[in-house]
């Protein structure tokens, strides 16, 4: 692909794929261009079925081009600005989002952009559609196994607490720390469970 020079023959090996030699930072920078101009040219509509996957077992679209914030959304350049996917498609199908409307998903799949799964709602039918579906958790008042982080269920807690055993011993086997297990048996954490 690349002419063979003294400086590509001393460049390490790529540690993640044995056999072949990582990339020099030009020959990066010359790939990222490549797929920049995949769609240099194209309109908006056309790049979005570019970067579409259909999933064919859930129907959902899926948007594997670049995603925004935190990756949950798919984005794409589009009026000078990086746009929600979703909100793009549902404007190529449906027409124009009124002001204060949101572009909500049926499906509960962020990266999907197929207009079936895609409705307009408020904030409120936003929220009230998670709580029905039971994907909205407060979690300021979320107590025990229904904050996600949880590691551990009720009967683990009152396992931990019949443990006669000093905190340290029983932090290895649960793969905690000491003091997590102290608070435990103080009832500083988990004061819900009897």
């Amino acid at each position: 692909m690349y002419p063979q020079s003294k400086r590509h023959r001393l460049t390490p090996r790529c540690p993640f794929s044995p056999g072949k030699r990582a990339q020099t930072f030009t020959e990066t920078m010359k790939n990222k261009t490549k797929r920049r101009r995949i769609t240099t040219g194209f309109t908006i509509y056309e790049r979005l079925d570019f970067y579409t996957y259909p999933e064919p077992m859930s129907g959902c679209w899926l948007w594997t081009g670049s995603t925004t914030g935190a990756g949950k959304y798919g984005g794409l350049q589009a009026d000078g600005r990086l746009q929600r996917s979703h909100r793009l498609q549902w404007e190529r199908f449906n027409g124009p989002i009124p002001k204060g409307l949101l572009v909500c998903h049926h499906c509960d799949t962020p990266l999907c952009v197929n207009p079936d799964h895609l409705f307009l709602g408020t904030y409120a039918d936003n929220r009230k559609d998670s709580i029905k579906k039971g994907r909205f958790h407060t979690y300021s008042n979320a107590k025990g196994k229904a904050r996600y982080w949880s590691k551990f269920t009720a009967d683990k807690i009152r396992t931990i607490r019949n443990d006669g055993r000093i905190g340290k011993v029983i932090a290895l086997e649960y793969g905690m720390s000491k003091s997590a297990i102290n608070r435990i048996k103080a009832r500083t954490t988990w004061p819900h469970i009897i």
